[in-house]
């Protein structure tokens, strides 16, 4: 049993090398239209989803910051780009810096809590 990422483990389901029991997402993979997600599957409120994102020193300036940001959003709006990535098993999205800070924020917070809870710790 493992915890991987859909496109990693699609081909080897596709294959029958794999058994998907549930997707961590908080809705299902467009890889794996069938495969349930652990929510659906009765653990309610579960949803640990992958995302990537770029980021930049602190220091960097805010005009600089704004210019990635929309060179990198016109990239993932591009067709071909948007087709490769759903390909590979992502759902493409944009936000700006701001949002992006938030949500890293806010699974730190929620990682943070649940590392806590449960008495990990780095040795």
């Amino acid at each position: 049993m493992g915890v991987v990422t859909a496109s990693s483990a699609a081909p080897l389901i596709a294959a029958g090398k794999l058994r998907a029991l549930a997707v961590t997402s908080p809705a299902r993979s467009p890889l794996m239209p069938t495969v349930p997600t652990v929510a659906e599957q009765g653990v309610q409120g579960y949803a640990l989803d992958q995302w990537h994102g770029l980021l930049a020193p602190a220091a960097t300036p805010p005009a600089v910051v704004a210019k990635l940001n929309a060179a990198v959003a016109q990239i993932v709006q591009r067709p071909a780009m948007q087709a490769a990535l759903r390909e590979q098993g992502f759902t493409p999205a944009t936000s700006t810096p701001r949002e992006f800070h938030d949500m890293i924020a806010a699974d730190m917070r929620r990682y943070g809590a649940l590392t806590a809870a449960i008495g990990l710790r780095a040795d």
